[in-house]
């Protein structure tokens, strides 16, 4: 694995998402899907500093510049209990290996803190 100094995991802030939008745009077009679904950036901000928020959100930070995201909700299994559910992670080609990593190694951590026993990625 190529390793990128200076990467840094945190919380998303609302402004981030001036960021984050387009990334996600990239990723549906990578993917081949349409960007007509796509939340404005005004949703987005909306949902996510909502109370409760609607979705959580990291951001993986390169020199203060947003190169990738995980989106996650919280769920409940009937097997197990309360779950973290990862709806969405992206890293821009360039850093994908190192980032998107660092990103999951993140929200096995966040479920392990909160004593969840499942991470699902959706």
């Amino acid at each position: 694995m190529n390793q990128v100094e200076g990467l840094v995991i945190r919380e998303a802030a609302g402004e981030d998402f001036i960021q984050i939008r387009p990334l996600i745009v990239k990723r549906a077009e990578e993917l081949k899907l349409s960007d007509g679904g796509i939340s404005d950036i005004n949703k987005l901000v909306r949902d996510y500093c909502s109370k409760p928020a609607k979705f959580y959100c990291l951001v993986c930070e390169l020199d203060t510049k947003v190169i990738g995201y995980v989106i996650y909700t919280y769920g409940y299994c009937v097997y197990v209990g309360r779950s973290v559910n990862m709806d969405e992670i992206y890293v821009i080609s360039d850093y994908r290996e190192a980032a998107q990593l660092l990103l999951f190694k993140r929200m096995v951590k966040i479920t392990n803190n909160l004593g969840y026993k499942k991470l699902g990625w959706l």
